[in-house]
């Protein structure tokens, strides 16, 4: 072996002493000296911890975090008393495991927000915000951790929970970039193929990775979805078992998660047919569409029955969908199964081609899915319903289901101004009701919702006094289509208003719900179609709080 250079940093020499020949003399010269290399060289005598972290605040007491976590999270609460163990050992909160320290703290940070009332969350979310800043300091390492066996599978875990924590927040950016980062990380920890399972692992344990990698796998599809991105996985390449279907005698709900992987890869499916379809600028083909629907009714099939969705096509504003039973308590993770529902029902109905009557111009509706204005109905209702049941309910479930209630009041007022059906009325109480709720929502403090209520505002005035003037101006109440820009209905006249929605709606087809993550959160292509639609029908001192 050779050196470089001699100790004074001057010299190359040889392994013997001797000179080196002048060529690479010449070159060893132009390499930096011993010294200089000591200098740059990261402090591998440290742990190799050569990555720092911050701490925002200290974790507090142990007697006072248990009791804040053990209602929802007992499955943790090893790796929390293994953290306060180590605090107690060396008196400081530094740690030896990245994913334990960010664990308990972005664990911290959501008991906080989840249970916090509106009354208290001026003071309980920054707080919860500190926490979670803790976690996230570490973040780099756990991204490095993620290729090193069982630190790669808490690594994933963790920002999976960091991913959970900013769903219930107005930062859709920063949202999609950790699950991108957790579904990346499974697929790196090889959660996505069993053979790549660690070998004589528990069943336990295996069927822990499995749910972590379904719930990464449910958040990443809801996430483009709303986001009207591409999902991570290819289902196609996923080759792992659902989470293990447990006994009816523990409850429906206890098979929520098994319930949802299975909607999650149909979801899947659908928006990569149309991500595929929007970039080669065509349409899904009918035997696409016939498939996902079937696919679709055999899950319904194999649900519980006391938490399958409501799929018939009858129900109308004035009829509530039901979807607990009386003496039922509702169920967040039923709410969300159905809403997620509801949006795949929707898209596949954008993307199916129109059928009328051919005299009286009414679409043709055999099924539920034949129609969007149907399934954005049922997500209305279910969203009204649960907040009837739950006046005050936990603040980052609100954020998460008003996305999908707002992706709903855009679809049904959208589907109004396309063709007015006989139950228009009712359909502008539904969104009237909707507004109501926003405006108790904003009046109780927490959330601020004047973008998105004053966004909802203008459109629904727009549908209102579109379907005045038809039906004062019309013996038969119809309207020119809005949404497709069908020639067959133009009986009146559009103003610069219309005009200007009709040509943003279309341009955004059947991806309506990320007009609504745009305003409800930061990412640039739901902003940008959001600010299109939202600052065309806004006066000049309005817009740029409704383009926020």
């Amino acid at each position: 072996m050779m050196e470089c250079i001699d100790r004074s940093g001057l010299s190359p020499i040889s392994e013997n002493g001797s000179a080196l020949p002048a060529h690479l003399a010449t070159i060893a010269g132009m390499l930096p000296s011993q010294t200089v290399i000591q200098y740059l060289r990261p402090q591998e005598d440290q742990a190799g911890k050569f990555l720092t972290q911050t701490i925002f605040a200290p974790v507090p007491p142990r007697e006072y975090t248990i009791p804040l976590l053990e209602n929802a999270l007992e499955a943790l609460l090893e790796m929390v008393g293994e953290q306060y163990h180590v605090v107690a050992e060396d008196g400081s909160h530094q740690q030896q495991d990245p994913a334990r320290w960010a664990t308990v703290n972005v664990l911290l940070a959501m008991a906080i927000q989840w249970k916090a009332v509106s009354t208290g969350v001026d003071v309980l979310f920054p707080m919860s915000w500190t926490y979670f800043k803790n976690a996230f300091s570490v973040f780099s390492q756990l991204v490095l951790l993620s290729s090193s066996g069982d630190h790669g599978v808490g690594a994933c875990r963790t920002i999976l929970f960091m991913a959970m924590f900013m769903q219930g927040t107005a930062d859709t950016r920063a949202t999609s970039a950790l699950v991108a980062t957790a579904s990346h990380l499974a697929q790196v920890a090889g959660l996505h193929c069993r053979n790549l399972y660690p070998m004589h692992v528990s069943s336990e344990a295996e069927e822990d990775l499995r749910r972590v990698f379904w719930t990464i796998h449910i958040i990443s599809c809801n996430d483009a979805a709303m986001g009207g991105l591409s999902p991570s996985f290819n289902v196609d390449y996923v080759d792992v078992d659902l989470p293990s279907e447990r006994p009816t005698s523990d409850g429906a709900n206890s098979n929520i998660l098994r319930y949802m992987a299975q909607l999650s890869v149909i979801q899947s499916r659908v928006l990569a047919e149309l991500y595929r379809a929007k970039v080669a600028s065509t349409t899904l083909s009918p035997e696409t569409i016939v498939n996902v629907t079937l696919q679709l009714q055999n899950w319904v099939s194999g649900l519980a029955p006391s938490i399958c969705p409501r799929s018939d096509h009858d129900v109308l504003p004035n009829h509530p969908a039901r979807v607990y039973r009386a003496n039922d308590d509702p169920d967040p993770s039923v709410l969300q199964l159905h809403l997620s529902y509801h949006a795949i029902l929707c898209k596949l109905a954008f993307a199916m081609p129109r059928r009328y009557d051919t005299t009286t111009g009414v679409p043709i509706c055999r099924n539920p899915w034949d129609h969007p204005k149907y399934a954005a109905r049922h997500s209305m209702l279910l969203v009204l319903q649960y907040q009837r049941q739950i006046p005050s309910p936990q603040y980052p479930l609100l954020w998460q289901i008003l996305c999908y209630a707002a992706a709903a009041f855009i679809v049904l007022a959208a589907e109004v101004l396309h063709k007015p059906s006989e139950v228009v009325e009712g359909d502008l109480d539904l969104l009237r009701s909707f507004l109501s709720h926003l405006g108790d929502l904003n009046s109780r403090g927490g959330y601020d919702l004047q973008a998105l209520s004053a966004g909802l505002v203008r459109l629904y005035d727009l549908v209102e006094n579109a379907v005045h003037e038809v039906n004062t101006t019309s013996a038969h109440p119809r309207h020119q289509s809005l949404l497709f820009g069908d020639d067959r209905m133009r009986d009146i006249d559009s103003d610069d208003k219309c005009t200007h929605v009709r040509e943003c709606l279309s341009e955004v087809g059947g991806d309506l719900n990320i007009v609504s993550s745009g305003l409800m959160g930061n990412m640039p292509i739901p902003y940008a179609a959001a600010a299109r639609i939202f600052v065309g029908i806004h006066g000049p001192a309005e817009r740029k709080s409704a383009a926020r």
